[in-house]
């Protein structure tokens, strides 16, 4: 049996997206009748992005000290709060535990310095999804610099996580795509970012999270976490304009709101006292429960709108920041569920009117976009890893 080996950002990883794609890539490899699994690699990254290091430097010469304190505060306090991190500890335990249990994984674990060692072991090898080709955090690794020449590499919904790139960033990428054998992106705006530096044909995919089925994802959900009507409120950041917005909707239904505090595991001010039931340990398959049982989602992440579509929840998806580099990949995800008037994207769709009034979503089949995608998706992994 040819075996199939996955770098992507999975080693020790608290991101529910993150973990989730993993299983799902392995999963649906499996599928057809081949292994594969994670390459467990240490992504270590001691060198700030230039950009980082200049507004730091700006920061310490023109700010006051309490200017300084309130920019530094919410990581202060992540450090200070015991029973923060006390709690957050509890959640990595909870992660590990998933994937020790589901998703199959290399028994080393890798850095850059010994990864080569793991160009043997493998038949064909793939990089992505998630951000892996960002270029804010580059590691030779998720370019499959480590391969063998005679060996098959090919990238599978690699997301770029930028909207433009550098001269110097173009010459990265020209450089480090020579020898794939086949490449695919998660977004449309990828295709057109890295088309002009290759002349391989840069096909867009399915997140590996929408290849299955919401009965295969039953396999790995959790058992129903609450037992009241609710809205599961999974918000990254601090927008606290988004949580008042979320308190006025859950009074207007009548929904509790359930909530698993500092989702990307750092502190984040605005969750504190938000919520009426939080969650503080939910594990992968937690997240999966919260999601398919809810009333209502509200979310600003990516993949908890990808699992509402998959579970057929009526749910709202918002900016995460003014400026969102998410907007293309959100904007592509509502086309492929037929649910674009649930992406809160303008003033008028954010306000109250219009979300205690925004039509039902209906699901009663999948959109002509999402299926021939989905096929398109499983045509290049099949002909790419039975080569």
């Amino acid at each position: 049996m040819r075996k199939v080996g996955i770098v992507t950002q999975f080693h020790n990883s608290i991101n529910y997206g993150g973990v989730l794609q993993a299983y799902a890539l392995c999963c649906a490899i499996k599928e057809k009748g081949i292994y594969a699994e994670q390459i467990r690699f240490m992504h270590c990254n001691n060198e700030l992005p230039a950009e980082r290091k200049s507004f730091l430097k700006r920061l310490v010469k023109v700010c006051n000290p309490v200017v300084l304190t309130n920019y530094v505060s919410e990581k202060i306090y992540a450090r200070l709060d015991a029973g923060i991190q006390s709690r957050l500890q509890e959640r990595r335990r909870a992660f590990l535990e998933f994937c020790e249990a589901n998703v199959p994984q290399s028994s080393k674990v890798f850095a850059a310095d010994d990864i080569v060692e793991a160009g043997e072991d493998y038949d064909v090898f793939v990089t992505g999804s998630d951000q892996v080709w960002n270029p804010r955090w580059y590691q030779g690794a998720y370019f499959l610099d480590f391969v063998p020449k005679q060996k098959r590499k090919i990238s599978y919904a690699a997301s770029l996580g930028v909207v433009s790139l550098t001269e110097e960033q173009q010459d990265l990428f020209r450089n480090m795509l020579v020898d794939f054998h086949d490449i695919s992106v998660r977004e449309e705006d990828a295709v057109a970012l890295l088309q002009p530096v290759t002349e391989k044909e840069i096909k867009c995919v399915l997140d590996p999270t929408m290849l299955l089925s919401a009965e295969q994802w039953d396999m790995v959900c959790d058992k129903k976490q609450v037992n009241e009507p609710y809205l599961l409120c999974y918000f990254l950041g601090k927008n606290k304009e988004l949580r008042k917005k979320a308190k006025q909707y859950a009074s207007a239904h009548c929904l509790k709101i359930v909530t698993i505090p500092h989702a990307d595991g750092s502190f984040t001010e605005g969750d504190n006292g938000f919520g009426d039931i939080p969650i503080w340990d939910a594990s992968p398959a937690q997240f999966l429960s919260l999601i398919k049982y809810a009333d209502c989602v509200f979310t600003n992440s990516f993949h908890a709108a990808v699992f509402s579509g998959i579970y057929k929840r009526q749910f709202f998806v918002f900016h995460r920041y003014k400026v969102d580099k998410m907007v293309s990949r959100i904007y592509t995800l509502m086309r492929y569920f037929g649910s674009q008037d649930h992406f809160c994207n303008t003033e008028e769709k954010c306000t109250m009117e219009y979300l205690n009034n925004a039509p039902l979503l209906s699901y009663d089949q999948p959109t002509e976009l999402f299926l021939e995608r989905k096929k398109e998706s499983y045509d290049f992994l099949m002909r790419n890893l039975t080569q």
